[in-house]
């Protein structure tokens, strides 16, 4: 889990994941993902502060994994996946900081609000989410079979 820094917390760790990817005899390139440690959960992140829900999630995973399809006549290639809880996105820091209040939109020459309309429009509307997921990934291990290898 990404520790964050002073007075942002990073969120914790949902699930981890193997990606693997192959050609079948075909040529038709597959990929398929296991979930290897963790589990999904509904852990939401608090829009008003940007706090994740820290008893949601997990600080670490860890967790040995064979493939329970592995053909060692197949080319391969596999690499981990970790999907944290949901966090805030940047813009959601943003509105919080501007104190944009989606119940009172600004009004020419009338309002007294600290933000402005284009401010209000992109704070308030549901076309840019507030909050993501993040992950992050390995480098790939490539399986080449033995017949191929030089």
């Amino acid at each position: 889990m990404d520790p964050g820094w002073k007075g942002h917390p990073g969120a914790p760790l949902q699930r981890a994941q193997i990606v693997k990817g192959w050609v079948d005899a075909q040529g038709n390139v597959h990929e398929k993902v296991y979930d290897v440690a963790g589990k999904t959960t509904r852990a939401p992140v608090d829009l008003k502060t940007c706090r994740p829900d820290a008893k949601a999630g997990f600080p670490e995973l860890c967790k040995e994994w064979t493939d329970p399809e592995f053909d060692p006549r197949q080319y391969a290639f596999y690499y981990t996946r970790v999907v944290e809880n949901p966090s805030c996105r940047w813009n959601q820091y943003y509105c919080l900081d501007r104190q944009v209040d989606c119940s009172q939109p600004p009004q020419p020459n009338k309002s007294i609000v600290g933000y402005t309309q284009f401010e209000y429009q992109q704070c308030c509307s549901n076309d840019v989410p507030k909050a993501v997921q993040q992950r992050a990934w390995s480098s790939p291990i490539w399986y080449v079979p033995a017949a191929a290898a030089p």
